[in-house]
C-alpha cells in the first residue's frame, strides 16, 4: 500500500507553492532571501541546526572543517519555510564551518552565510548503549546528561524516564521502537498507557529535556487507545513541568496516534524546531484529541510551541499557550481537522503557516480570550474522495472558525482575529456530484460571544468548479438565539472572491447581528453566479449591517440575493460634521441627525477638533426592495446659534458647518419653530426645562448622554410649557457628572438644549 505521506507530499509540493497567489508573494517577499531565525544545538559529535526562510525552499547544509565544506546533509524532501538538519560524524574539539543552501520553486539557489560550531566532549555523560543496559533504557539519575551514541532499535519502549532534571541527547541518531506488532488485551486507557510501548515515556518527572535526533515508530504500527490517543506515542510525558523538546524528528503512523503527548503538563514547557511526519489514516474516535502532532492535554496554556514543521497530520496539528512560527500541513481524514485546535482559552498565535486539504479542515479554531494575528492559511481542494463518512462524501475547507454549538453556553468572549492572510483555492466535484465547500472565515454571533473583533484580515476564496457553498466570510450563529446575540464586528477586512464575498448563514449555522465596517469587497473572475452578498438560509435572519463598504472590480450591493421575504440588510455610511466659527473649531456644539421622516437617528457633541462622527443608515433592503432614510437633515446648535443642512447619504460623507450668527433664512421643512431652555443649566440635582410655547397634545422630552444613549424620558402634558428632570436615569439612579443633551420632538419639529451635571 502506498505511503499516505508520499501521496500527500506529491500534492503539497505543487499545490502550496509561493507562486500560487500574488497575495503570498506580497506578504512574504517576491524572492527567496537568505535564511534567518537560526537555532542550533551542539552535541559531542553532532549539531542540530534549525532556520527559517521567507519563501518555501528545498534545503541542505554544507559543512566541513573549513569554508570549503566537503560534506552535506540530505536535502529536504520538498520545499518548506521551517528547516531542520542534523550534522553528524563530527570530531569533538574540532571547529566546523557550515552554511545552508536553498533552492526555490523556480530553481534559484541562495546560499546562507558561513557559520561555525565546535562539538565538545561532555564530562560525565552517560552513553547509550555503552553505559546503560536496555532497552528499555531507564533514565533514573537526576541532573544527568544521557547521550545516544548509535542508532537504536527497541522492541517495546526505548527510554523510560524515572528521574527529574535530566537531558536526553539523541546525538543525531535514529531510535526505532515498536518494530513488530504487539498484542495488548483490551483494557481501560490508563492500564493501556501503563503497558504500551513508547519511544520515550516519563510519568510525573520535571525538567526533562530531549534534543537532536529522530524517533521512529517501526513497522509494528500499534495504535493508541481510541478514548484518549495515548499509547505507543513517540513521546508521552505525564504531569511534568519545564519540559523542552527541540531538534527532534518524529515519524509515526499508528491508529489514533499523537506524536508528542504532554498529559496535564505543569508550567514552562517549550516545544520547538521539531519535525513531525504522520503516515497514518485511521481516526477511530475523532472527538477529544483524535490524532494530533503536538498535544498538550488538560493544560493547553502551559506550553510554547514554535518553529516546528508538521509535514503531515491526518487530523489535528497542535495546541499550546503561545503558538508561533510553525509550519503545518493538514491532510484531513476526519471531521474537525485543524492546524491549531479548538476550545482552548487564553492563547496567542502568530506567524504560523497552515496548509490543508481533505475531508474537513480548518486552519485555526476557537476559544475565549485568544489573539490570532499575522498567520497565513492556505487551503487547496482536490474534490471529495470518500475519505470519511460521518457527513457523507464531502470536502470542506475553512480558514478561521468560531462555533457555538446548539444548547451550549460556553463563554467565547474577548478574542481578536487580525492581520491574517487566508487563501482558499480550487475545489472539484466528485463522481457522485458532491462538491468542495469553502469558508474563509466562519464565526457565530451569540449571547456568549462578547467583545470579539475581526479586523484587518485579507481573505480570498476562489472556486474552480460547481460549488455547494463557498464565500470569503460566512456569518453563522444559532437561529433560535437571534435577537439575544451580541453584535459581531468585522472591521477593515479585504474580502476577495469569485463566488461570494459574504454568505449570510448556511446549513452549518444561521445567526443574526453581524456588522461590517469599512471592509473592501473585491470580485475576481466572471462567474455568472457571483454575488457580493447573499443569503443561504431560509430562516429569518436580521440585523446584518454594512457601513462604509468599498467595492472593487465589479463587487456591489446590487443585487443582494434573498431566500425569503423577511430577511434584510442595513446599508449606511459614516457622516462627519465639522463645526467652526469660520476660524476656530467649536468644541461642544450639539449635532442632531434626522432621517427623511424627521426622526432623530443620532445626536451628540463635537469634540475639541470641532468634529462629530456617526454611522448613519442610508437604507434597509429586503427582497421587496429598499427603504431609504436619506436625505438626512443635520441640525447644529451652539450658544444660541444654529444651522441646518440636508445631505444625500450615498457614501462616506463629511460636511462643514460655520456658525457666525443667527440663521437668517426661514426654518427649513421640519425645522423647529419653538425653543426651550434649562434652568439651572448647571446642576447637582434637578433642573427645569422651560418651553417657548405650550403644545396642544402631550410631548416627550428625551435626555441623552454625550455618547448618544437615552438615559431618561420626561413627559410634558398638553397645555404645559415646563417640565422637571430630577437628575436620575430611567432606573431611578442619579446620573453621573457630565454633559447631557435634552431633546424635545413635536411632530417633525425638534429642539435641543444642554445640561451640565456636577456631583
Amino acid at each position: 500500500q502506498a505511503d499516505p505521506y508520499d501521496t500527500f507530499a506529491a500534492f503539497a509540493d505543487t499545490a502550496f507553492v509561493a507562486s500560487a497567489d500574488s497575495l503570498i508573494l506580497a506578504r512574504f517577499g517576491p524572492t527567496l532571501d537568505a535564511p534567518s531565525d537560526w537555532w542550533e544545538y551542539v552535541s559531542e559529535a553532532s549539531v542540530a541546526v534549525g532556520f527559517t526562510t521567507n519563501l518555501p525552499a528545498v534545503s541542505h547544509i554544507e559543512y566541513g572543517e573549513n569554508a570549503s565544506y566537503g560534506n552535506s546533509t540530505s536535502p529536504s524532501d520538498r520545499r518548506y519555510y521551517q528547516h531542520l538538519h542534523h550534522l553528524t560524524g563530527l570530531t569533538p574539539g574540532e571547529t566546523y564551518h557550515y552554511r545552508a543552501v536553498l533552492e526555490d520553486e523556480h530553481g534559484n539557489i541562495v546560499r546562507g552565510p558561513n557559520r561555525t560550531a565546535t562539538p565538545e566532549l561532555v564530562p560525565g555523560a552517560i552513553r547509550i548503549p555503552d553505559d546503560l543496559a536496555g532497552p528499555p533504557y531507564t533514565l533514573d539519575t537526576p541532573h544527568a546528561y544521557y547521550l545516544v551514541t548509535s542508532d537504536l532499535v527497541a522492541p517495546w519502549t526505548a527510554f523510560e524516564v524515572t528521574a527529574d532534571s535530566l537531558i536526553l541527547d539523541l546525538g543525531g541518531h535514529t531510535v526505532t521502537y515498536n518494530p513488530d506488532t504487539l498484542i495488548i488485551e483490551p483494557m481501560d486507557w490508563w492500564s493501556y498507557v501503563g503497558v504500551a510501548g513508547f519511544g520515550i515515556r516519563s510519568m510525573k518527572n520535571d525538567a526533562i529535556e530531549v534534543y537532536n535526533g529522530t524517533i521512529v515508530q517501526g513497522a509494528g504500527q500499534n495504535g493508541a487507545h481510541p478514548d484518549a490517543s495515548a499509547g505507543f506515542n513517540p513521546v508521552f510525558f505525564r504531569e511534568g513541568a519545564d519540559t523542552e523538546v527541540a531538534g527532534v524528528a518524529f515519524d509515526y503512523g499508528g491508529s489514533q496516534m499523537c506524536g508528542l503527548y504532554l498529559s496535564y503538563p505543569g508550567p514552562r514547557n517549550v516545544i520547538h524546531h521539531n519535525i513531525f511526519v504522520d503516515r497514518g489514516l485511521e481516526v477511530p474516535n475523532r472527538h477529544g484529541l483524535g490524532s494530533m502532532s503536538v498535544a498538550l492535554v488538560g493544560a493547553g496554556a502551559n506550553g510554547e510551541v514554535h518553529n516546528n514543521r508538521i509535514k503531515r497530520t491526518r487530523q489535528n496539528a497542535l495546541n499550546g499557550r503561545l503558538i508561533h512560527d510553525n509550519e503545518i500541513y493538514v491532510d484531513s481524514h476526519a471531521t474537525n481537522s485543524s492546524g491549531i485546535v479548538s476550545l482552548s482559552d487564553n492563547r496567542e498565535g502568530f506567524g504560523n503557516k497552515i496548509f490543508g486539504t481533505g475531508y474537513h479542515v480548518y486552519g485555526i479554531g476557537w476559544g475565549r480570550n485568544n489573539w490570532w494575528h499575522q498567520n497565513f492559511i492556505h487551503l487547496v481542494g482536490q474534490g471529495p474522495d470518500f475519505r470519511y463518512d460521518e457527513y457523507g462524501n464531502q470536502e470542506s475547507l475553512n480558514g478561521i472558525r468560531l462555533t457555538q454549538y446548539g444548547g451550549s453556553t460556553y463563554d467565547l468572549s474577548d478574542s481578536i482575529v487580525e492581520n491574517n492572510l487566508v487563501v482558499i483555492t480550487g475545489g472539484a466535484c466528485s463522481l457522485d456530484g458532491d462538491c468542495t465547500q469553502a469558508r474563509g472565515l466562519q464565526y457565530h454571533s451569540d449571547p456568549y460571544v462578547v467583545n470579539n473583533v475581526i479586523r484587518d484580515n485579507t481573505i480570498k476564496v476562489v472556486m474552480n468548479d460547481v460549488v455547494t457553498q463557498a464565500a470569503a466570510i460566512v456569518t453563522q450563529g444559532i437561529f433560535d438565539r437571534c435577537g439575544t446575540e451580541v453584535p459581531l464586528d468585522y472591521i477593515n477586512n479585504r474580502l476577495i472572491s469569485n463566488i461570494a464575498n459574504v454568505r449570510i448563514g448556511d446549513y452549518a449555522g444561521t445567526g443574526c447581528n453581524h456588522r461590517f465596517f469599512g471592509n473592501v469587497f473585491v470580485r475576481v473572475g466572471d462567474r455568472v453566479d457571483y454575488r457580493t452578498i447573499l443569503f443561504d438560509s431560509g430562516f429569518l435572519i436580521t440585523d446584518h449591517h454594512f457601513y462604509d463598504s468599498v467595492f472593487v472590480d465589479g463587487a456591489s450591493y446590487d443585487p443582494v440575493e434573498f431566500v425569503q421575504s423577511a430577511q434584510e440588510i442595513t446599508v449606511g455610511w459614516t457622516l462627519t460634521v465639522s463645526v467652526s466659527d469660520g476660524t476656530n473649531a467649536i468644541d461642544g456644539a450639539i449635532v442632531t441627525v434626522m432621517d427623511n421622516t424627521g426622526t432623530t437617528v443620532a445626536t451628540g457633541a463635537t469634540d475639541v477638533s470641532g468634529q462629530y462622527s456617526e454611522r448613519v443608515m442610508a437604507y434597509q433592503e429586503m427582497s421587496s426592495g429598499k427603504t431609504y432614510s436619506t436625505p438626512i437633515d443635520v441640525l447644529v446648535e451652539h450658544n444660541g446659534l444654529d444651522d441646518r443642512t440636508s445631505v444625500t447619504l450615498d457614501s462616506t460623507t463629511q460636511i462643514s458647518v460655520v456658525l457666525t450668527g443667527p440663521t437668517a433664512a426661514p426654518p427649513a421643512a421640519g425645522a423647529s419653530t419653538f425653543r426651550f431652555s434649562a434652568f439651572p443649566s448647571v446642576t447637582a440635582n434637578q433642573t427645569w426645562f422651560h418651553l417657548s410655547r405650550a403644545f396642544d397634545v402631550q410631548a416627550t422630552l428625551k435626555i441623552y448622554d454625550v455618547r448618544g444613549r437615552a438615559v431618561r424620558e420626561v413627559s410634558i402634558p398638553a397645555g404645559t410649557a415646563s417640565a422637571l428632570w430630577d437628575g436620575r436615569d430611567h432606573e431611578g439612579q442619579r446620573v453621573g457628572s457630565g454633559v447631557y443633551l435634552a431633546r424635545l420632538n413635536y411632530g417633525r419639529e425638534s429642539a435641543v438644549c444642554r445640561v451640565v451635571v456636577v456631583r
